[in-house]
């Protein structure tokens, strides 16, 4: 069981180090009806990672990112700390969307309707764990109908 234990470990070690990286910069063109994931990295230190999201029309969203602390033997391989995810339109903030914290994880959950513009969401942490810290992003989004349509949904 142990030495189970110890390759997953590993392997989960080799495969986390390999995609790592500070600062991270991701521009999407939004498609309603998508899906956009990322999956991120750090090296021990603090980081700020920006995802933009240009939106040509009013879209519906739901999103969630995930912050996974893994710990073995009493050491804290993966963790972040001080988690933050601010959300702006045009440059100008909007809101911090509250963090969700437990002993596995920690995450940031939200959605609504976006308007037409750019929007981007920038996410603060500082990667503690002897490996650093990783996280997922995920975004789906959704047309939503124009005002003259919805008589054609009844």
């Amino acid at each position: 069981m142990f030495k189970k234990t110890a390759l997953t470990l590993a392997l989960s070690l080799g495969f986390v180090a390999g995609a790592s990286a500070n600062d991270i910069n991701i521009n999407y063109e939004v498609v309603p009806g998508h899906s956009y994931s990322s999956f991120a990295n750090h090296d021990v230190g603090a980081f700020l990672d920006t995802y933009n999201f240009n939106i040509p029309s009013t879209t519906a969203a739901n999103g969630v990112l995930t912050s996974y602390n893994l710990s073995f033997g009493g050491v804290e391989y993966f963790h972040i700390s001080n988690l933050k995810v601010d959300l702006f339109k045009n440059d100008s903030f909007v809101q911090t969307i509250p963090t969700t914290t437990s002993p596995l994880y920690d995450s940031v959950a939200g959605g609504g309707l976006f308007t037409s513009g750019s929007w981007a969401f920038k996410v603060e942490g500082t990667a503690d764990g002897v490996s650093g810290g990783t996280y997922s992003f995920n975004v789906l989004t959704a047309p939503v109908p124009e005002h003259e349509s919805y008589a054609m949904l009844l």
